[in-house]
């Protein structure tokens, strides 16, 4: 049994909305990361101040 007969620019048109909600979701978490990073070593915050005691 053989493949399908595969065209590379209809399937590149399929995934496309995909692939731009895989770089969006990479973007925000680049974004959170890069804001952690300047509350901690930027502003000296304590994220574990942050976090609200177990009752």
């Amino acid at each position: 049994m053989s493949a399908p007969d595969v065209t590379l620019e209809r399937q590149k048109h399929r995934h496309r909305k995909m692939v731009r909600g895989i770089w969006i979701g990479v973007g925000i978490i680049a974004l959170v990361s890069i804001g952690a990073y300047v509350a901690v070593f930027g502003f000296g915050a304590d994220l574990q101040e942050a976090v609200p005691p177990e009752l």
